[in-house]
């Protein structure tokens, strides 16, 4: 499977998400994201927020929206779950129950997961406020 990595970042400037390819200096903490047009042509590159940059885990909702690292998702209209990078691969965990374990959803077809949100946006998101 040959898939292409994407990622996605807030503009600094203005806190406008833009997708792309990404650019990190580890040493300075700074993150560009370079977009491109339809046709694969390079349009700019835009200073975004570190922490807000999140890649494409590879999977749509049930309604089609791309999931990225940060969003939350809802499954089956119940519960709510954080798309996260952990381990070498994408989760999707559910809040801790009780013994502190968080359950780690599948996307498919049957979880009807969909996009509600992202913590960069509303980090209450997750916890119901």
């Amino acid at each position: 499977m040959n898939r292409k990595i994407k990622f996605r970042g807030k503009r600094f400037d203005n806190g406008e998400w833009v997708y792309g390819d990404l650019e990190y200096n580890r040493a300075k903490n700074i993150a560009r994201i370079h977009t491109y047009d339809e046709d694969g042509e390079y349009l700019m590159q835009h200073l975004v927020e570190p922490d807000s940059v999140g890649q494409y885990s590879g999977y749509d909702d049930c309604q089609g929206t791309p999931m990225y690292e940060g969003d939350v998702v809802k499954i089956k209209e119940s519960v709510e779950a954080t798309v996260e990078w952990k381990s070498g691969g994408f989760h999707f965990y559910g809040l801790e129950d009780v013994s502190g374990r968080r359950p780690d959803y599948l996307p498919s077809l049957n979880n009807r997961m969909r996009v509600i949100g992202s913590i960069h946006n509303n980090p209450d998101l997750l916890n119901g406020k």
